[in-house]
């Protein structure tokens, strides 16, 4: 707005969390959205539901593009802030993929300094977050370090290669002029918990995002906070040395409009079930007739 822009563009796969929140808040900002999809490369394959329809119902203009490595699909949505400016003839704002900025990591520096004021060195010892492009769990780990490292930060890749994030945080660091500290140094990036891709979900992320949500009430989604979770509770069975502590704080960043691209349907009506106790009562004079009978 400060310069300007009439058009946002930004980049994400058809579930991204971050594309989303930024087709929406265009809108009342009166800035149109631009969205680069990653993976999708025709128009009967993209449908509208989960993110996706949130996209569509805000009219994001949307650009279909193939599964590409990252560095190619950044350098793709950073193209497209001048052939949107150019066709358009107005100035386009582009905000890189997944929103990973320096000054989206203060952000996550606030949010640090809020759960200081709700007592976090008290009552944690850990931090585990999902980390895809990065911001999030960079600003975390910086604010953690800023304030003496107590705790550990830990953050679980549903994307990239822990080299990949360490050296596209490196960069954000220096971008803050932080030059004390590599990435590596304040962060423990856990891996082997992808699976096939980005934006791809097995049946055993799926049925655990079912276990969590049928024995605790919240909600993960199969794409972001499924696998973090996963992730952290695998680690802690498999490695928990790596924890500092055994009082864990997992930071929930949201996603759950993934729930609702249909993918949930791979497991949700399996026979005995628990999200399939579905009993038929069509008289209310004579007892439930359970399913199975």
């Amino acid at each position: 707005m400060e310069e300007g822009a009439k058009h946002v563009v930004t980049g994400g796969g058809p579930q991204s969390g971050h594309c989303r929140s930024v087709s929406l808040i265009c809108r009342p900002l009166g800035m149109k959205p631009h969205v680069v999809i990653e993976g999708v490369e025709k128009r009967e394959d993209l449908g509208s539901m989960g993110n996706t329809l949130l996209y569509r119902m805000a009219g994001s203009k949307l650009y279909l593009a193939p599964q590409e490595n990252y560095e190619s699909f950044k350098r793709r949505v950073r193209k497209m802030k001048q052939y949107v400016s150019d066709t358009y003839g107005e100035k386009c704002y582009c905000i890189p993929v997944g929103g990973a900025t320096g000054k989206a990591v203060f952000a996550f520096i606030s949010l640090f300094d809020e759960l200081l004021q709700q007592g976090l060195h008290d009552r944690f010892d850990d931090i585990v977050v999902t980390v895809a492009t990065g911001g999030t769990s960079l600003g975390l780990a910086v604010a953690n370090y800023l304030t003496g490292s107590k705790l550990g930060v830990h953050a679980v890749t549903i994307a990239l290669r822990k080299e990949e994030i360490y050296e596209n945080m490196d960069k954000l660091l220096k971008e803050l002029g932080i030059d004390s500290v590599k990435s590596a140094d304040i962060l423990d990036i856990i891996e082997g918990y992808v699976g096939e891709r980005y934006g791809t979900a097995t049946e055993e992320v799926l049925s655990f995002v079912t276990e969590v949500s049928s024995s605790t009430g919240i909600l993960l989604d199969p794409y972001y906070t499924g696998k973090g979770t996963m992730g952290m509770v695998g680690e802690l069975v498999n490695n928990p040395s790596r924890f500092k502590g055994k009082r864990i704080l997992f930071i929930h960043t949201g996603g759950i409009f993934g729930l609702f691209n249909g993918e949930m349907d791979r497991v949700i009506n399996k026979e005995k079930a628990v999200t399939n106790d579905i009993t038929p009562w069509l008289d209310e004079n004579v007892s439930p007739v359970s399913i199975e009978q």
